[in-house]
């Protein structure tokens, strides 16, 4: 947490859709950025789909641990995503969403049932990383304009 800023990464089970995140955010992002990813649920593993996935784009997640919010303190964040229609009210789990840059990108998690091909995470491997991609170059840009001020 001894970044400058610090970017959180929320989802239901923080086993797919937030760690495929957390990896492109982690890689797209000066290490300036500390970047955190968990879950409003119960802890679960990362989804071996996931993994496989991300390394296909040379991003490596297999040593990403499972992490649930109330392991953290929504003040440490400036940025957080949230990357499912996930409940941030779960548990006590408030002031997330109140935090500076807020994105809700409700990305489609059907995909990672159980049945799922090695495509469908492919797809959802893909529309991550244009949003991640996104997200970096905006946070990028702030970070040059506030220092060139």
């Amino acid at each position: 947490m001894e970044s400058q800023r610090n970017v959180m990464v929320l989802c239901s089970n923080n086993s797919c859709r937030s760690q495929m995140c957390a990896g492109y955010l982690s890689q797209m992002l000066p290490s300036s950025f500390g970047v955190f990813s968990a879950g409003v649920k119960g802890k679960k593993e990362i989804k071996p789909e996931a993994v496989k996935v991300m390394a296909e784009d040379k991003v490596d997640i297999s040593s990403a641990t499972v992490n649930h919010v109330s392991e953290f303190d929504p003040n440490n964040f400036e940025v957080v995503v949230r990357c499912c229609g996930c409940d941030l009210e779960v548990g006590g789990n408030a002031g997330w969403n109140e935090r500076p840059t807020y994105r809700d990108w409700n990305v489609d998690g059907s995909v990672t049932r159980a049945g799922s091909s090695l495509e469908d995470f492919q797809s959802l491997r893909d529309e991550i990383k244009k949003k991640c991609q996104s997200l970096a170059d905006e946070l990028l840009l702030s970070t040059f304009s506030v220092k060139s001020c």
